[in-house]
């Protein structure tokens, strides 16, 4: 064989290659892609499988719910009920309220069942923003056994009561109200339309995370986001003005449509690469 049928072989060669490489190359990367989505799907499955299966160890039981009128003046005993000299059902307007500094109180009545073998430490957070609580206006007041404690200890396959309480003026449940789409054909105010709808829908709600003492574990946090507003509409008075009374009452079992509460789980703490900066929802 000469020379120049040996170049013309090996050009041929290459010419060739070429192609079967790039289909090699696709043929490679298409079974890649597929056994990244087995891999994908399995992942999937065993996730949903181990969250279907997953039960919280400490439950959250609510038993009642209530709304009642108040004054914005201070309570020295954790959660007494002051005396705004309305009866349960009567209605206001919202310039009266404002003139009265008139209140509306709810209060969430429940228990923390701990289904372990060892205690838990529980600890209570406000959902909105505004960090700053008045307990003695009963504004963000978590009750254990009638003391105002926004931490616990829950001892093995036991059983604690609270109460939490949240005082609010009238405007503010008002914006609660607006911002859940339940506002009725009615005026509504221009300021109310100006708030942010998160921050009104959770001006009435509340978390409860439950840890173990490992410095590395994987939290429960209890979410309670209040659904049914705190004031409903009673009518008008002689100027027209629409005029608001405190919602109805709810007992046990409590629906949706009263206050939706939810578990779930939070690995912050037990992640494998934690951040630098990591927003722990209980203790540390």
């Amino acid at each position: 064989m000469d020379e120049t049928t040996a170049a013309a072989i090996s050009a041929v060669a290459a010419t060739v290659s070429v192609p079967v490489a790039v289909a090699s190359a696709v043929v490679a990367w298409r079974a890649g892609r597929a056994a990244k989505r087995a891999a994908d799907q399995q992942n999937q499955l065993g996730h949903a499988a181990w969250v279907g299966s997953w039960q919280p160890t400490v439950d959250m039981v609510l038993d009642a719910v209530t709304y009642r009128w108040a004054t914005d003046t201070e309570v020295w005993e954790p959660g007494a009920q002051t005396d705004p000299g309305l009866v349960p059902g009567e209605g206001v307007s919202p310039r009266r309220a404002r003139d009265e500094r008139l209140h509306v109180e709810v209060v969430v009545s429940g228990r923390l069942v701990n289904h372990s073998s060892r205690e838990v430490l529980a600890t209570a957070h406000a959902l909105r923003r505004r960090r700053v609580r008045f307990p003695l206006r009963n504004q963000g007041v978590f009750l254990v056994d009638g003391v105002d404690r926004h931490q616990a200890v829950v001892a093995a396959n036991s059983t604690i009561a609270f109460r939490w309480i949240d005082r609010l003026p009238v405007d503010d449940w008002l914006r609660h109200l607006a911002a859940s789409d339940r506002w009725p054909a009615f005026d509504v105010p221009i300021g109310l339309r100006r708030r942010g709808r998160t921050d009104s829908l959770q001006s009435g709600g509340f978390r409860v995370v439950l840890d173990s003492r490992a410095a590395e574990r994987v939290s429960e946090v209890w979410t309670a986001i209040l659904e049914r507003p705190a004031v409903r509409p009673c009518g008008r008075d002689d100027r027209d003005e629409l005029l608001w009374a405190p919602a109805e009452s709810a007992s046990a079992p409590i629906d949706d449509d009263v206050i939706r509460y939810r578990c779930a789980a939070d690995s912050t703490l037990a992640q494998l690469r934690p951040p630098r900066l990591r927003l722990v929802p209980g203790r540390l």
